[in-house]
């Protein structure tokens, strides 16, 4: 797992790509619809689009939507000029006629890339952004206009709408230009309207935003792994063909990584952060919001409108949990207990409960995983305190605390049961 380093906010940016790439990336921009219309006076308001008079009957929602300027201000619904609701109004129509919105799965960057750089990050520029910013908008809208979903948006605190609505639950500006920082989980959107079809797709829409949560989580158990390298502009070009942000559509669609030896694709993931921001991409297309919360350096999806998150963002796809096929249902933590583990993250003590989840049900489940671990631990003749066995529960309590909860012994006799350490011939390299 690459763990974020404090001082990596500043170099986001740092990247860039070849000349030839770049010339690659930017004919992307005749991939989009016609750019964000011209500001024209807010008064200058001669006729209303049907839009407006939805919006009216929905105030909280309206007061939702609200747009960052490249100098920081904000401005809301109720500030747009008549091109802007009419460009919104004009993408909400378009999706309720199941047409897609023209943006592409991977965006040209505002800022020049070097793949030999260091840092990484996506940034857009102020017509890019805002045509994302616009479409996502759209297809909150048209969700709820036409009830595509069991749940509203009306419903969710004003907080929660925001992560749904305001353009800062997408990028933030900056210098000039828009990014993605890593607080908002570290992934690039792609078009809604593809995005939600995924979901309808594969069956992941539920009667309910939890079960549609769990779903996706399980999903993710299923086919997400951690992608293999250093996170810098190179590691990205190799693993999903883009300098910025992995495309959240390349990671549904799945993407070669240049150094794997397999045929085929896989759905790689940038580690906690990026399936933070996955989650947050894909769920946030059927109106159920989800933030990403930072805690010692790890990234906990959140799920705010449930009041669960994950322990770490990697535990649908840890070891344990893949090889248990343990239910998201199982893995969600409640808020109250997620304060109780690791508060705000600045406590080490805290830190050690990163994961806390997975381990609670390995020590519960005993899953192929543990047993390989174990039968790596008697490979090496490992002491327990110094054994993998030991560091993968060290959570839950000392050697001494897991002794008495039969770890070791449970091992044994399950290990017993299947015929001993044969059954693992990797094990001997210490668990794989």
């Amino acid at each position: 797992m690459r763990h974020l380093r404090r001082s990596e906010g500043p170099r986001l940016l740092r990247h860039g790509l070849t000349p030839a790439g770049a010339a690659l990336l930017a004919a992307g921009l005749f991939l989009l619809p016609a750019c964000r219309p011209a500001p024209t006076d807010p008064a200058d308001l001669s006729s209303r689009v049907p839009l407006d008079r939805w919006l009216d009957e929905h105030p909280a929602i309206a007061a939702s939507i609200a747009w960052e300027e490249t100098d920081g201000s904000v401005r809301a619904y109720s500030g747009f000029t008549h091109a802007e609701t009419r460009d919104l109004a004009s993408l909400v129509e378009s999706i309720r006629r199941g047409e897609e919105t023209g943006l592409p799965e991977a965006p040209p960057l505002h800022t020049p890339r070097d793949p030999n750089g260091e840092g990484d990050g996506t940034d857009l520029d102020p017509e890019v952004a805002w045509r994302f910013f616009a479409a996502y908008v759209a297809q909150s809208l048209a969700a709820e206009i036409d009830r595509r979903v069991p749940w509203s948006m009306e419903a969710l605190p004003a907080a929660d709408r925001a992560l749904l609505l305001d353009s800062r639950s997408l990028f933030v500006s900056h210098d000039g230009a828009y990014e993605i920082p890593y607080r908002l989980g570290f992934v690039t959107p792609g078009d809604p309207v593809r995005t939600r079809r995924f979901l309808e797709e594969n069956d992941l829409l539920g009667a309910t935003r939890r079960e549609t949560i769990e779903r996706l989580i399980d999903w993710s158990r299923d086919h997400l792994a951690h992608f293999v390298g250093r996170g810098d502009a190179a590691s990205l070009l190799a693993t999903w063909q883009y300098a910025g942000s992995p495309a959240v559509e390349r990671m549904l669609r799945g993407t070669r990584w240049d150094g794997d030896v397999e045929p085929g694709n896989r759905h790689w993931t940038y580690g906690c952060w990026g399936t933070g921001g996955f989650l947050r991409a894909v769920l946030r297309t059927v109106n159920i919001p989800a933030d990403v919360m930072a805690r010692c350096d790890h990234a906990l999806p959140h799920f705010p409108s449930e009041g669960v998150a994950l322990s770490h963002g990697d535990d649908p796809y840890n070891r344990f949990t893949r090889s248990g096929r343990t239910p998201a249902s199982r893995l969600l933590v409640d808020d109250a207990t997620i304060e109780r583990w690791l508060g705000d993250g600045s406590a080490a003590s805290g830190c050690a409960n990163v994961s806390r989840r997975v381990a609670e049900i390995a020590l519960e489940d005993l899953p192929p995983y543990a047993l390989e671990v174990y039968c790596g631990d008697l490979a090496k003749a490992l002491p327990r305190e110094k054994g993998r066995v030991f560091q993968s529960f060290a959570s839950l309590g000392t050697v001494g605390d897991l002794e008495a909860a039969g770890l070791w012994r449970r091992l044994q006799e399950r290990l017993d049961a299947i015929g001993g350490c044969a059954a693992f011939p990797r094990a001997g390299s210490g668990g794989g």
